[in-house]
């Protein structure tokens, strides 16, 4: 996941008329965000939290100069558990050793900056059963998913190499979908397409669908997304606000758990 703040610095207007053209420039003013992101997946080593500040266009960017780096911050899990995270070379606060990231744990992140307090919780989802993966349309792999009430799901197609490791993944997600009820678990998923030359023989035999259960918090995320991009027509509105499960005085991002399955074969 890539989560990036475009700010548009300025609206041009153009009317057209039959003899004259006239163009309105107007300012927007530029309200900086706090950027909190991390990614914690289920059975790896955390690697870290990233803090930055949003830059207006007008200016240059260079990531360097955007990076919060006299944040005071710290991650506490539900068992007590509680680190401090320190800025490390690259950019991230991280924590000095090794802390390995639990399914069904929740963890809390606390950070202080500018002298303002910033927080966001998640619990780190289990991956789910998957069973009937079958190729379809030769476009892309769908799948029975089994799941949780309280976690979302989605599913990616993966590309192994000869040796049996990941070499290319789909960087899209094509839904995020979460059990409709208590008393239902079970839903049909299914990846984004994959490229049309990857239905070769020589692509199409390492072909996997990977499943991805993730944080409920999500799927909010996921279905306001699109929210904030730029306006095509001049005279519509925009869709919305970005759902983001960070908060604070002027916190964006994401602080969400994700749980990934085993990339397994379609059936022939």
């Amino acid at each position: 996941m890539n989560f990036k703040k475009y700010l548009v610095p300025f609206i041009l207007i153009i009317f057209i008329g039959c003899e004259s053209t006239e163009v309105v420039e107007t300012e927007l003013p530029f309200e900086e965000k706090i950027v909190i992101n991390a990614e914690l997946y289920a059975g790896r080593q955390f690697d870290g939290v990233s803090i930055s500040r949003t830059i207006p266009l007008t200016g240059s960017y260079r990531y360097s100069e955007a990076l919060v780096t006299d944040a005071s911050v710290k991650i506490t899990d539900d068992r007590g558990q509680e680190r401090y995270l320190f800025l490390d070379s690259l950019g991230r606060y991280s924590q000095r050793g090794l802390m390995t990231i639990h399914s069904g744990y929740t963890y809390y992140l606390e950070a202080l900056i500018d002298g303002e307090h910033y927080t966001a919780e998640t619990r780190v989802p289990y991956a789910p059963q998957v069973a009937n993966i079958e190729f379809a349309e030769e476009s892309y792999i769908t799948a029975r998913v089994t799941g949780s009430y309280n976690q979302v799901y989605s599913a990616v197609w993966v590309l192994l190499d000869n040796f049996g490791r990941e070499m290319v993944r789909s960087d899209k997600l094509y839904t995020v979908k979460k059990i409709s009820s208590q008393d239902s678990d079970v839903m049909d998923m299914r990846t984004a397409n994959f490229p049309e030359t990857y239905n070769q023989a020589h692509y199409r035999n390492r072909l996997r669908f990977l499943s991805m259960a993730f944080d409920s918090d999500y799927y909010e995320y996921f279905i306001t997304r699109n929210s904030n991009n730029p306006v095509e027509n001049t005279f519509s509105q925009s869709g919305g606000v970005v759902k983001w499960n960070v908060t604070g005085p002027k916190a964006i991002g994401l602080f969400i758990g994700v749980a990934e399955g085993t990339p397994m074969s379609p059936e022939r």
